[in-house]
């Protein structure tokens, strides 16, 4: 592959997605992150999230529906 023809990927994704696209992807990526970073905080593993296991431990589940709680 010749390496003049690659592109910076903020250059493809302009010309893929509108600017609310990528704003909208932005946001997205950024509550994504905030949620693995509470997670983390809290001692919840993925796997943990993914069984349930954590609402017995913490008391967190309310009417079938997960509420995070600080």
């Amino acid at each position: 592959m010749n390496m003049n023809k690659l592109k910076k990927w903020e250059n493809v994704r302009s010309e893929l997605f509108s600017a609310e696209e990528i704003a909208e992807s932005d946001l997205r990526v950024a509550l994504i992150g905030e949620l693995v970073k509470a997670r983390r905080e809290q001692g919840i593993t993925q796997k943990q999230l993914e069984k349930n296991e954590w609402s017995k431990a913490t008391g967190n589940r309310s009417h079938g529906k997960w509420r995070y709680q600080r």
